[in-house]
């Protein structure tokens, strides 16, 4: 029976390699260490943002954010919102599509 690994792919790991050792060796460390962190969760974000995005509606509900709210609020902003979500969709696409030879580079 094959064994089925979780990870991140090369092409997300590698940067973020490159990320940590930069901020390892910057002379005010804790400062480089929190940005370092910004920019890990920045790249792990592909196989995080499932986890988060249901744990910040969450909190915006519990925080008292009613649906009639977040269904005003989207009717007010219907372009924008389709506007963002298909760009958003374009550079999943081109990130799937070309994530790994642009990563090369």
């Amino acid at each position: 029976m094959d064994e089925m690994t979780l990870q991140l792919p090369g092409f997300l790991k590698d940067p973020m390699r490159g990320v940590i050792r930069t901020g390892v060796r910057a002379r005010r460390f804790v400062i480089a260490a929190f940005l370092t962190g910004i920019a890990i969760s920045f790249l792990e974000l592909a196989c995080t943002g499932q986890v988060y995005a249901p744990i910040a509606i969450f909190l915006l509900a519990y925080g008292g954010l009613r649906s009639e709210s977040l269904i005003a609020l989207q009717k007010k902003h219907t372009f924008a919102v389709k506007i963002a979500l298909g760009l958003l969709f374009v550079l999943l696409a081109a990130f799937i599509l070309l994530g790994e030879r642009l990563m090369q580079h």
